[in-house]
């Protein structure tokens, strides 16, 4: 790991930028199912290419991925609210674990 603070901008090779989506979206993909298996969530993943030029891609398919999220978008707001993280939440130190 690179020390100090790394720059994070586009990738303007177009071959680069494709190989570096394949290998981050394998990754990711694998994130997913080892937190399914290992947490027992439902999790979904739709994942959109870098130019849109190919479908999207669904895990763990397109039927478990609209499942995952009419169970999610079936549940009321203010309690789908409740155990949900936010960039608001982190940053002001509150875990929605404790407010149960």
């Amino acid at each position: 790991m690179p020390k100090g603070r790394i720059k994070i901008e586009p990738i303007t090779n177009s071959s680069a930028r494709n190989q570096t989506f394949r290998k981050r979206k394998k990754c990711l993909l694998k994130k997913a199912n080892e937190l399914s298996t290992l947490c027992g969530v439902k999790v979904c993943a739709v994942i959109n290419s870098c130019d849109n030029t190919e479908p999207p891609e669904f895990w763990p398919s397109k039927e478990g991925a609209e499942k995952v999220h009419s169970a999610f978008m079936g549940v009321l707001p203010e309690e789908r609210c409740k155990r949900m993280y936010d960039q608001e939440r982190i940053q002001k130190g509150q875990d929605p674990e404790r407010t149960r």
